[in-house]
């Protein structure tokens, strides 16, 4: 209708606004009293942005879009390049073209952010699993030696603890999997509400999440494991006994 109006997120916020309440506008020298009929999700324009229906005679065209859609989806790029050549005033593009002009960058931040995670994970994730491990070794250094004065090799006690060890990193990968599909998503939520991207849910790519990642956490900690157990190989069974 024509005496109702759609606001941005940021937009509605900053006015106050919500569906049902009046808003009057300037549109040159009148003003319209308008309703606002919804509140939707933009990131164009810094997030503030209104959508109406009516028809205003005061001021110039700024800009027009038309949206067109193809019977076949693979004829997108050639449509989209033949309108470009037959209307060289025109600015012609694909679905995917526009989504990675608006969302290009949000895109590329976040791949960004969620590279640095997986490196600062896998640093952390084997400073930790040495520390972790080299501890564990002197508090249990008379255990190691009786286990060895039994006949076990240090290569036996090294494959003990690093089955210890891989329990605790599946159930760290399973809380880590549940946590950040839940409390993750959130947050990332809140950070783009704050750009006006108040509608976006996250995707995870299976193969990544539960496969790759978790296989290079598990792959770090089978690597970090034995090299924390290399001080097993000083202990001395006459020594720690007699202790």
């Amino acid at each position: 209708m024509e005496t109702d109006i759609a606001l941005s997120t940021i937009n509605a916020n900053e006015l106050g606004k919500s569906v049902g309440d009046p808003l009057t506008i300037s549109t040159g020298s009148h003003t319209r009293d308008l309703t606002v009929s919804g509140i939707y999700s933009d990131v164009t324009n810094g997030g503030k942005t209104a959508k109406a229906a009516f028809t205003d005679q005061d001021t110039d065209v700024l800009r027009s879009m038309i949206c067109l859609t193809t019977t076949d989806d693979s004829l997108v790029e050639t449509k989209a390049q033949s309108l470009e050549d037959q209307f060289s005033f025109a600015k012609v593009a694909s679905v995917n073209t526009y989504t990675q002009q608006m969302f290009g960058d949000t895109i590329s931040a976040v791949k960004t952010v969620a590279q640095a995670a997986l490196a600062v994970a896998i640093g952390l994730t084997l400073l930790i699993t040495l520390l972790f491990v080299q501890m564990i070794v002197v508090k249990d250094r008379r255990e190691i030696a009786i286990l060895k004065s039994t006949g076990f090799t240090t290569a036996d006690i090294t494959a003990q603890y690093l089955t210890r060890t891989l329990v605790v990193t599946v159930v760290a990968i399973l809380l880590g999997i549940i946590l950040a599909s839940t409390l993750g998503a959130w947050l990332a939520g809140l950070f783009l509400a704050q750009i006006g991207a108040t509608s976006v849910r996250f995707i995870a790519n299976p193969w990544l999440v539960y496969l790759l990642y978790p296989a290079l956490l598990a792959i770090t900690v089978t690597l970090a494991t034995p090299l924390g157990m290399r001080s097993a190989k000083q202990i001395t069974i006459a020594n720690n006994i007699r202790e």
